[in-house]
């Protein structure tokens, strides 16, 4: 029997993708790239990643201190985007919601 080897986690989660994109399953090292970026923007302290996987969108529910929007967080919520779809599906609907108010969705942009 021969064994897929994949070296880069970059490629590890292509091949996660692959196999989400046939049983509909997200594994945990695509859960825990979804619980870390929200991380990256400025200010958040807490966040959540809520997935379904039925309508392929996940939303971020995150609590910030700097509630002030920039171009760089923009550009972040926009990076973010790309990256869950390059993890789950190309179609996947994201949204961020910070402090209850909805900053991005990749359905409006």
């Amino acid at each position: 029997m021969s064994e897929v080897k994949a070296t880069t986690p970059e490629q590890q989660l292509q091949l996660l993708k692959a196999m989400t994109l046939r049983t509909g399953a997200i594994h945990d090292a695509q859960a825990l790239q979804l619980k870390m970026w929200p991380t990256l923007i400025p200010g958040v302290f807490k966040s959540e990643a809520r997935v379904d996987v039925e309508k392929k969108m996940v939303m971020f529910v995150c609590e910030s201190n700097a509630n002030r929007p920039t171009k760089a967080r923009r550009l972040l919520f926009e990076n973010i985007d790309k990256w869950v779809k390059n993890i789950l599906w190309n179609e996947t609907h994201v949204v961020i919601k910070i402090n209850n108010k909805k900053v991005f969705d990749s359905l409006a942009t």
